[in-house]
C-alpha cells in the first residue's frame, strides 16, 4: 500500500494523491528554467546588437561635439546592455543552482 493511498488528515476525505501521483513541481521548475534560458539568449543577442554600433561608430570620420556625444551615448547604451546581460546570466546561474 502506498503512503498516498490513505485518507486525508483533512476531514477524512480520500487523499488527492493517488498511487500514480507525479509532482507537477518538477515540470514547473523545468519550464521556468527553459524560460530563463530563452530570455538570457535574447538578452545576449540584444547586448551584441547594442555593442556593434558602438564599435562601428569609432571608425566613422566624424569629429566635433556632436560626434563625441553620439559616441558617448552609444557607449552608455552598450554598457547598460552589458550590465543587463551580466544580471541575466547571474539569474540563469541562480535558476540552475536550484535544479
Amino acid at each position: 500500500m502506498s503512503m498516498f493511498d490513505q485518507t486525508s488528515a483533512f476531514g477524512g476525505a480520500p487523499s488527492t494523491f493517488g498511487a500514480d501521483y507525479v509532482c507537477s513541481c518538477h515540470g514547473i521548475v523545468a519550464a521556468s528554467q527553459s524560460l530563463v534560458h530563452a530570455r538570457v539568449a535574447q538578452t545576449r543577442l540584444a547586448a551584441d546588437d547594442t555593442a556593434t554600433p558602438q564599435a562601428r561608430s569609432m571608425t566613422m570620420p566624424w569629429e566635433g561635439n556632436a560626434a563625441s556625444l553620439f559616441r558617448q551615448r552609444l557607449a552608455d547604451c552598450a554598457s547598460a546592455a552589458q550590465r543587463a546581460l551580466d544580471d541575466a546570466e547571474a539569474t540563469l546561474r541562480i535558476a540552475g543552482a536550484g535544479a
